[in-house]
């Protein structure tokens, strides 16, 4: 196992989290726990939850790649 890989699976953790943490808030928004009233609350989860998928992307295939191509050779 390369060093890398453990770099590309701490960032594809971090990512779960960063997507489950807007799960939550926005669902404590809509079961109204935290008041709908603040919109920049609102964007702020769906960019954590936008930048979350991002960074698992491109852990995820920066991860794979690798193997991919030493198996084809």
């Amino acid at each position: 196992m390369r060093r890398s890989d453990d770099y590309y699976k701490r960032l594809m953790w971090i990512s779960g989290v960063l997507m489950f943490l807007s799960f939550i808030v926005t669902f404590l928004m809509v079961i109204r726990v935290i008041p709908e009233q603040y919109y920049v609350f609102s964007i702020l989860t769906y960019a954590v939850s936008f930048f979350g998928l991002y960074l698992f992307l491109y852990a995820y295939y920066q991860y794979v790649s690798p193997r991919e191509e030493e198996q084809q050779v």
